[in-house]
């Protein structure tokens, strides 16, 4: 089979699931910038922030992301399908990608804040102190998939990271919008993980 004739399918299967998973992603995405990183708010006793409108450009900048980092990791297994090993580590690199976006998505959202507008500065560290360990955490574990030895338990590692960014999801529900793909991303690597087949013994009997 041709590398064509094993994209195309992947491709539309995850352009049907990025379809079914904007709207929710995207309420998520809202929900973080304004309610818990407070991105385009004011504080004045209470916290004012822009209507739902205001956040279309960042949420599309995010969705885009999104798409792409999907894409890429449904694509990459595609092609990499006849190569295992090579592909799980791929699949596992582009988890740690998404967890990159998912923890640099929160930090230039409130970098890019407006010192005017009287938000406490502790505001991402109390948001994101806990979800980012344990991003971080996977990430750790996806890394230890992406350089170990044949003889690494990938599988372990993998359902390590798993755990974890289920768990990071789990304490800020509105990371969802970067924890799905790295979710998607582990779940494509477990996919592609083959156990090792061991050599049968030639023995003097079967020789004969």
């Amino acid at each position: 089979m041709g590398i064509w004739a094993r994209i195309w399918p992947v491709l539309a299967l995850t352009t049907l699931l990025g379809a079914v998973l904007a709207i929710p992603l995207a309420w998520a995405a809202v929900s973080f910038l304004r309610d818990r990183i407070r991105y385009r708010c004011s504080y004045d006793g209470s916290f004012i922030c822009a209507d739902g409108n205001g956040y279309a450009l960042a949420v599309l900048a995010l969705g885009f992301c999104v798409g792409v980092l999907l894409l890429a990791t449904a694509a990459a297994a595609a092609i990499l399908s006849d190569r295992p090993p090579l592909a799980t580590r791929v699949t596992a690199g582009m988890g740690i990608a998404c967890v990159v976006f998912t923890v640099g998505a929160s930090i230039v959202a409130d970098s890019g804040r407006n010192p005017a507008s009287l938000i406490p500065d502790d505001t991402w560290s109390s948001v994101m102190a806990k979800p980012a360990l344990i991003l971080a955490a996977a990430g750790v574990a996806l890394a230890l998939v992406v350089v170990s030895p044949p003889r690494f338990p990938r599988r372990v590692g993998l359902w390590v990271a798993f755990l974890l960014a289920l768990a990071a999801t789990g304490v800020e529900l509105t990371l969802a919008f970067g924890t799905v793909p790295v979710l998607f991303a582990v779940v494509i690597a477990l996919s592609t993980v083959r156990t090792p087949v061991e050599p049968i013994p030639v023995t003097s009997a079967s020789a004969r």
